[in-house]
């Protein structure tokens, strides 16, 4: 069926957390790929309790769905370390769409899965069949893996609410986070959003370009 994302991820040191925290932890997840399969078209299951895989039919999508998925976590209320998760995602051929996400099989499913068991520290990590992009989208998304990781819970939330509401104005946005509007674009700055929007935008166009997944023959 052609180039599909795949997202595969699940939720660091899940057992540590208190039985509030996974109850919202799984809400939230439940939330969120709600949204995706609305706005995208993405199907999604939850499974272990912990983990979670999406199939994106959209390839260009991939990125914003793995930063609403973080963002979303990490603006839950914590007791000792923001709730995080590792999202792995996986570029490539599906062979037929799946009844479940989980029965999946093609290339994008293989390399979300080899990618996420292959992280350690890391928050968000990709992996493709086209040999000219993996020259450096591993890098770009080391740095918003570290940029992501390290916004405190009030830019986390500004990002969030402007990655879902993308038409809404800075005071509209700042009276659902409940702030001024000073304050919700000072937290927006801090998330240099401006700089996330550009490099969402450069990702889908490379999903989409043609060159980048042509192989030499």
């Amino acid at each position: 069926m052609g180039k599909v994302a795949v997202l595969t991820g699940d939720i660091v040191d899940s057992q540590q957390l208190t039985n509030p925290e996974q109850e919202a932890y799984l809400h939230a997840l439940e939330q969120t790929i709600s949204l995706c399969a609305e706005r995208f078209g993405a199907r999604g299951e939850i499974f272990r309790g912990d983990a979670f895989q999406l199939l994106v039919e959209h390839p260009g999508h991939g990125l914003l769905v793995a930063l609403l998925f973080r963002l979303t976590l990490r603006t839950l209320p914590h007791q000792k370390q923001p709730i995080d998760a590792r999202i792995a995602l996986g570029i490539g051929e599906c062979e037929t769409l799946p009844d479940r996400v989980s029965t999946g099989r093609g290339e994008a499913f293989v390399l979300s899965g080899r990618q996420l068991d292959e992280m350690n520290d890391a928050r968000l990590a990709i992996r493709s069949t086209s040999p000219t992009l993996e020259l450096f989208l591993p890098v770009l998304f080391r740095y918003l893996d570290t940029a992501v990781s390290g916004l405190n819970a009030n830019a986390a939330h500004a990002l969030l609410l402007k990655l879902t509401h993308p038409t809404l104005t800075h005071e509209a946005l700042a009276k659902k986070m409940g702030v001024g509007r000073t304050s919700y674009t000072r937290f927006l700055n801090r998330a240099a959003y401006a700089t996330l929007d550009e490099t969402l935008s450069m990702f889908e166009n490379a999903m989409g370009c043609d060159r980048f997944w042509k192989t030499e023959g």
